[in-house]
């Protein structure tokens, strides 16, 4: 197709140009790059123990490699695939996915002042790798006084950076199976990955609130169905962190 005299670019041809013309998108994809590292530490066990659950619930090695592709949300799948081991109903496990993730929608809420700017296909894109680790550092780096046009490059670095470990490592985990001992003992992987998060971004009382209410009622909320508790315990942090903020 020719615009404007002469011959657009392919996609992947105009990105490489727009990040090599602008100072600030290298930057931006670098900070990524580097504030994704230390999260690699619990990121790569945690994959790998969703693999290893993927094959223990039955599912075929295609299967399990492209539900890591699919949906790319460690909860989600960790939990879909114990629920397809106990051979629960598929609207059970649907079912269950969408409560897990329904904190996206809040999620998008947030983000929508710092990266609602972006054409269609961009906002699909940043959608897609939006998981809860590219969702913090994100919202740190915005409230650091990094909101501008840039960021999405930011958040976009770290989401594939995050997405290439995670179908690495859970094919891995896929591939060796159930020969993996319980001993290993992989599950602090997950706790970690979170607690690591959630410091940055205490930054002041209705973040401390925030988080203390949504933990406590996370402990007590565990014998809920379905993972209604990490519903449940992401609405009473958000009303607790409000609610603290007005009192200011």
């Amino acid at each position: 197709m020719v615009s404007g005299g002469r011959r657009d670019q392919p996609a992947t041809d105009r990105i490489v140009t727009e990040v090599a013309s602008s100072p600030n998108r290298r930057d931006e994809i670098r900070s990524g790059l580097m504030d994704t590292l230390p999260l690699l530490l619990a990121v790569i066990p945690f994959g790998f123990v969703v693999g290893v659950a993927a094959v223990s619930a039955g599912l075929s090695t295609t299967l399990s490699i492209a539900a890591s592709g699919i949906i790319f949300a460690g909860a989600a799948q960790l939990a879909t695939m114990s629920l397809v081991g106990t051979g629960a109903a598929w609207p059970t496990i649907i079912g269950t996915a969408l409560v897990i993730n329904a904190r996206h929608v809040m999620y998008s809420g947030t983000l929508v002042r710092p990266l609602g700017h972006l054409p269609r296909a961009w906002r699909w894109l940043v959608s897609y790798l939006m998981i809860d680790q590219v969702f913090a550092l994100t919202v740190t780096r915005s409230r650091n006084g990094n909101d501008h046009p840039d960021l999405h490059w930011y958040s976009i670095s770290i989401g594939l950076t995050l997405w290439i470990v995670w179908m690495i490592t859970t094919s891995v985990g896929v591939i060796v199976g159930a020969s993996v001992p319980s001993s290993w003992g992989l599950g602090f992987a997950a706790p970690l990955i979170f607690i690591g998060l959630i410091f940055p971004a205490l930054i002041d009382r209705a973040s401390v609130a925030a988080a203390v209410a949504a933990g406590i009622t996370a402990i007590l909320a565990v014998p809920l169905p379905f993972n209604l508790g990490l519903l449940l315990a992401a609405l009473v942090g958000i009303t607790t962190g409000v609610a603290v903020d007005r009192t200011r």
